[in-house]
């Protein structure tokens, strides 16, 4: 478990938080689970991991295939699911454009 602060008074500013609280699986080093905190040092969101393998280009190297962040003092939830991760192709960056991501 490894916990967090912001290096700055301007960094916890601008990303909302006032530290971080990792768990780091000891077989793959991925987060299996980070809690996030408010400026105020209450329980914002909780992030968790799941479905794990290991990247098809680099053995080494471990991708996470399902992550689910909920906020809980709002109740929302949001869910990602990967079915396939390919860590070896280059991705243009126009594709991270906000038009581009707002068109998917």
């Amino acid at each position: 478990v490894v916990e967090s602060v912001p290096a700055s008074a301007q960094y916890k500013e601008d990303t909302g938080y006032s530290k971080k609280v990792s768990w780091i699986r000891k077989d793959n080093f991925i987060e299996a689970k980070v809690e996030y905190y408010d400026l105020g040092g209450q329980l914002l969101k909780v992030q968790t991991t799941s479905g794990y393998q290991k990247a098809e280009t680099n053995p080494d190297r471990w991708v996470v295939l399902h992550r689910e962040m909920d906020n809980v003092q709002t109740g929302h939830k949001t869910t990602l699911d990967f079915g396939k991760v390919n860590a070896g192709v280059a991705v243009d960056d126009s594709v991270f454009s906000t038009r581009s991501l707002e068109r998917q």
